[in-house]
């Protein structure tokens, strides 16, 4: 096996997100930020002995290159079934998903060999993957995640006796399986939540496959992946197994005429780096004549090719870790704790990834507001020009209030029983002053926060009051820089 980096047991914190610095051709394929402190015992990744096969090609279409990252860089997070509405990333946000990320996308693009900051560009991923094995934590034996006991844990979870004591401080939710926690959670209590992810980490690294992969990225104009998606629409040509590499016919070169489809070529990458595959590489074995003329990973599927699957099954034999499972801390935490610990999960990482990924906000509260409150007309509507609107409704939806010269409002009040943003678009709110109050500020929404943009002044003034918060709120500025309550 090629010397590994990771080890079972490793804690990061992936509010930090991923290092870029990801780069199989030299050898580097541990991209996890460490915490400053490990929550438990490391324990080096244990080589398997057997070999699998080494598959036809497999082949994922992207629209975007965060999603393409998703699929290339083999990070998975496992959440265990006791995670309520748990949120939905891959790698993809946590390498380029936060505001200034394009500096990250620029390094994975020297890698990859395709320009992932090109917002017109498209993606098709080759593999040809062989998986030997894999290597767990005692957590995670059979693939399910199986939580710490409280007072005894387990002696081969090797928690640190720091990580125990400091997770036995943190806010307990009482008898609520619910998020909407109410008094039960304030923001010291959440800022030792953020402290605990900050030293410890958020996730470990449960387990992990072994084997290879070979892979390619294939960048395209729209135009032409259109052509080649309506091409595979219908399910008839296999993008896995017998049949894909007739994929093949989609890789000639843009640049050669009308029946060039290729805007920029990848290199071909191995995860193991194995010796075998750059003396091949260097040789000229991965050259495809016949349909790219350039390196390529279907040049194995070619008349009279130097390599085969055979080859690859014979020689290509290296071992290296070619997925990553990483499972929430909560699982090393008692349960009634760990469910406030993901609530303030949630909401950090809504907070810096925005919209690249599903926080999967959900609703818990099931009061009908419209009901308990009825009333004759909905929202405001004025016609008329005023630097001042202060208004106090029972019940008032944000996305219901009209103005027709809202850019001269400089003053802007409401005061309600109930407010609420009920759109899943932003609601921008005008005036350089706000404030917002009411008895209930309902913001309940399923899966992402809802949305309100403000002038610079105003979101450096703004107040919001109430008696309950419901829901999640994202509050950002005309430029958006969002900020999550």
């Amino acid at each position: 096996m090629i010397d590994s980096d990771f080890s079972i047991g490793f804690s990061t914190n992936l509010i930090n997100g991923l290092n870029p610095n990801w780069k199989p051709q030299a050898g580097l394929l541990n991209i996890l930020y460490p915490a400053e402190q490990q929550a438990m015992a490391l324990k080096p990744v244990e080589p398997i002995a057997q070999r699998g096969s080494w598959s036809y090609p497999t082949i994922t279409l992207h629209e975007t290159a965060l999603d393409l990252l998703d699929e290339l860089i083999p990070y998975q997070v496992i959440n265990p079934s006791s995670d309520i509405d748990a949120p939905s990333f891959g790698a993809g946000p946590l390498l380029g998903g936060a505001t200034g990320s394009r500096p990250s996308l620029e390094m994975l693009s020297k890698t990859i060999g395709v320009d992932l900051a090109r917002t017109d560009l498209r993606y098709a991923l080759v593999k040809l993957e062989r998986v030997d094995g894999a290597d767990n934590h005692a957590s995670a034996v059979g693939g399910i995640l199986v939580h710490a006991r409280p007072r005894q844990p387990d002696p081969q979870y090797g928690l640190s006796t720091e990580f125990t004591s400091a997770s036995t401080k943190l806010r307990h939710a009482g008898r609520s399986r619910l998020q909407d926690y109410g008094d039960q959670l304030n923001k010291d209590d959440a800022s030792k939540v953020l402290d605990s992810f900050r030293e410890f980490g958020t996730h470990y690294v449960s387990a992990v496959e072994l084997g290879d992969t070979i892979l390619q990225v294939f960048a395209y104009l729209p135009e032409q992946f259109a052509k080649l998606k309506l091409a595979y629409a219908d399910g008839n040509n296999p993008l896995s197994g017998p049949g894909s590499q007739n994929f093949v016919q989609f890789t000639t070169d843009r640049a050669t005429g009308i029946f060039g489809y290729v805007e920029q070529y990848g290199g071909v990458i191995c995860l193991s780096n194995s010796t075998i595959f750059n003396s091949t590489l260097r040789d000229g074995d991965w050259l495809d004549a016949l349909w790219s003329h350039k390196n390529s990973v279907f040049s194995l599927f070619n008349v009279n090719a130097r390599l085969s699957l055979v080859n690859l099954q014979q020689e290509f034999t290296e071992q290296a870790v070619v997925a990553v499972h990483l499972a929430s801390l909560s699982v090393m935490i008692e349960q009634k704790r760990g469910l406030i610990w993901q609530r303030i999960f949630k909401g950090a990482m809504a907070q810096k990834y925005r919209t690249t990924i599903q926080p999967n906000f959900s609703i818990y509260d099931q009061r009908d507001f419209v009901r308990m409150l009825p009333q004759d007309t909905a929202g405001i509507t004025s016609f008329i020009a005023t630097p001042t609107v202060n208004v106090y409704k029972a019940r008032l939806d944000l996305a219901d209030v009209q103005l027709v010269a809202a850019g001269e409002v400089q003053n802007f009040v409401l005061l309600t029983n109930v407010l609420s943003a009920g759109t899943n678009t932003t609601i921008q709110v005008p005036g350089k002053k706000v404030h917002l109050f009411g008895q209930v500020l309902d913001m309940r929404v399923q899966g992402q926060p809802r949305s309100i943009s403000l002038a610079d002044d105003a979101f450096d003034s703004l107040q919001l009051g109430c008696d309950e918060f419901l829901g999640a709120l994202a509050i950002q500025r005309v430029a958006p820089a969002p900020a999550i309550a």
